[in-house]
């Protein structure tokens, strides 16, 4: 993921903007990993939500 695709999505106006902590907590946090290139949760094994 791309720091502009991040924005998009999760900015004002984006398709997750609107969602509560409860909703976005988990996307949000798979993003973020994506954008800076580390495992997620799923990916590693090393660690879960």
């Amino acid at each position: 993921m791309t720091p502009q695709e991040f924005i998009q999505k999760w900015g004002p106006g984006g398709p997750a903007f609107e969602l509560n902590e409860r909703q976005g907590a988990q996307p949000h946090f798979i993003d973020l990993c994506q954008l800076l290139g580390v495992p997620t949760p799923s990916s590693s094994g090393d660690y879960i939500f």
